[in-house]
């Protein structure tokens, strides 16, 4: 049966999805899957807002019939696909096809720190017990979100260095390892990018196995993400608080003088960062501190003489190995509090993450609303590594910007002038109004300036809410920053602005962006033109892709940043609304909205 039946005949989407239009675009991007699925081929494809992307790698995936694992970028992403879409195409599904989710370790009970740290102390943690004993025979167990507190999770859940793996003596009965088996045996798998990344890592190095089994195909979902995730999975990182819960945990095999002596060296270091009022720095600066905290720390373990004492510690130190290793990238530590986590990222992970793919699937197809910039998807195989061979697809947007959308551009305000225009349109439009910022501080400052002088309108801080869950459905004002951009459904509102209040460059000072840019120009790239700007641009097109959510949407995009008409790059921004008309006050905007 061809593909094209499930979008045009009545007797499929159409009569599964309530006011389902057949979209030339998402026909299209389902014919592109489809293809490379049957061929075995990869594929970048940019499939813009509004495109039905989803449904077309899931029709295309059942309808080829092959191993197929699908990675968005979020649990929240996940659950729609789980419990929205695929619900909603469950009579298209073939009988005998199966499918599975697998999350990180951390969402599964595990049985052995369970029964080593909630049991024993009935009466500290009775809502943990009262609900385990209703759901102890199940055979794949979830810890249900928000129900307890960070503590009582951490008790009852293993991360990847304090799971015993084998050793362990409810190995048989693990939550996470049935969830495991179950979604290798599935026709097709739904995870995530952290979950499939950290494993990609894994596969790096020779003789791992890890979670996933050899796949078909992959299909990536918000796949602009890939490279910035991957890099976190592909270096180390060691959260050197958690070695004094560990310590805490076990403290019945050391003396009481002995564990005091481990917090007092870490919380040394902690004071001494303190005192220069550092939150982000180089390793360089605590180096030898933690390694000589790292030394006692392993003397202790060994004179335990205990072998889950000793694995779990071994698995902690394994990290500070990769850390203090000679690899190209970059080492800094950040501060939380008194929590310091030590951070090794490499530069470039191109070569690893296009290599360790092929001991995963035959091909993977790449999908996402910003892939390209300038036309192109140059940086996006540079930063992957994936073959300039792919097969290559930029859909038009399923929307038409030119009648539904307008483009304000601020000229030359001041910092009050621009407060004066937040303020007008906050109190004079109809409809929600989002405003992205780039920064915390700037996103509670328009915050707390709407709250104050706008009364007609719900002003709500992305700070303030858990976004997935937020009533949309009267008037509001919306400030965030990134997270707002992408990933977020806020297609339930009824947005008819959408306000970058400064174009989404990155802070070129951050440690990591500015070492990685040191490498790129050392080797004769430039900086701003061949990282910050690509990058800039793909945030940008997240940005606009907010706005037109429908076929019935309309609204303005106001810009207020004169560099996006004064800058000799500011074409690649105004490229992404091409054709858009233009007002030239905000009048006039508010006459369109309105």
């Amino acid at each position: 049966m061809s593909i094209e039946r499930y979008f045009k005949d009545k007797e499929f989407l159409p009569s599964l999805i309530v006011n389902y239009n057949l979209r030339e675009t998402q026909l299209e991007a389902a014919k592109a899957i489809y293809s490379s699925i049957e061929k075995f081929e990869n594929a970048l494809i940019e499939a813009p807002t509004g495109s039905g992307k989803s449904m077309a790698y899931l029709i295309s995936s059942i309808h080829s019939n092959r191993k197929i694992l699908i990675s968005t970028k979020t649990k929240q992403l996940m659950s729609q696909l789980l419990h929205k879409d695929i619900p909603a195409i469950a009579r298209l599904i073939p009988d005998g096809y199966t499918i599975a989710e697998l999350k990180g370790r951390k969402n599964y009970l595990c049985h052995h720190r369970f029964y080593k740290y909630i049991m024993p102390n009935v009466a500290y943690y009775l809502d943990a017990v009262e609900w385990f004993e209703s759901i102890e025979n199940e055979a794949v167990v979830l810890i249900p979100e928000a129900k307890f507190n960070r503590e009582v999770v951490d008790l009852m859940s293993a991360d990847r260095y304090q799971c015993l793996y084998s050793k362990c003596n409810f190995y048989d009965i693990c939550s996470f390892y049935r969830a495991k088996d179950i979604a290798n045996n599935a026709d097709m798998i739904i995870t995530n990018h952290h979950m499939l990344l950290s494993d990609i890592a894994l596969k790096s190095t020779e003789g791992v196995a890890g979670i996933f089994d050899f796949r078909d195909h992959i299909i990536f979902d918000e796949a602009h993400s890939l490279p910035d995730i991957y890099a976190q999975y592909a270096g180390a990182e060691l959260l050197l608080f958690s070695l004094i819960l560990f310590f805490r945990d076990n403290k019945t095999l050391m003396s009481i003088d002995t564990l005091m002596k481990i917090e007092e060296l870490y919380f040394d270091i902690v004071k001494k960062v303190e005192v220069k009022n550092l939150d982000r720095f180089l390793y360089e600066v605590i180096e030898d501190e933690v390694k000589s905290f790292m030394a006692v720390c392993d003397a202790v373990v060994r004179d335990a003489d205990d072998e889950e004492f000793l694995d779990t510690f071994l698995r902690y130190s394994s990290e500070m190995d990769i850390i203090n290793s000679g690899e190209e990238g970059l080492r800094h530590v950040d501060r939380i509090g008194h929590r310091l986590v030590v951070k090794f990222t490499p530069f470039s992970v191109s070569e690893k993450f296009s290599g360790s793919l092929t001991r995963l699937a035959v091909s993977s197809i790449f999908l996402s609303a910003t892939l390209s910039v300038g036309g192109n998807f140059d940086y996006f195989i540079k930063e992957t590594g994936i073959s300039n061979n792919s097969n290559k697809l930029i859909l038009k947007s399923a929307f038409d910007y030119k009648k539904q959308g307008r483009l304000f551009v601020s000229k030359d305000l001041t910092s009050r002038q621009k407060d004066e225009l937040y303020v007008k349109l906050g109190r004079e439009s109809s409809g929600s109004v989002l405003i992205i910022a780039n920064s915390i501080d700037r996103m509670r400052y328009l915050s707390e300036l709407l709250k104050k002088e706008v009364k007609s309108k719900r002003v709500i801080s992305q700070d303030e809410v858990t976004l997935s869950k937020l009533d949309l459905d009267s008037d509001v004002i919306l400030v965030g920053v990134a997270i707002v951009r992408e990933g977020i459904d806020l297609s339930r509102g009824d947005f008819r602005s959408v306000v970058i209040d400064k174009l989404p460059f990155e802070y070129f000072r951050d440690l990591y962006l500015s070492s990685k840019v040191e490498v790129l120009e050392r080797d004769g790239g430039n900086g701003f033109r061949d990282f910050f700007l690509p990058r800039a641009v793909l945030y940008f097109k997240q940005s606009i892709g907010r706005l037109i959510r429908h076929e019935s949407d309309s609204g303005v995009w106001l810009v207020l940043d004169e560099r996006i008409l004064s800058s000799n790059y500011g074409k690649y921004f105004l490229s992404v609304v091409e054709g858009v008309d233009r007002l030239d006050n905000i009048d006039k905007v508010l006459e369109f909205i309105n």
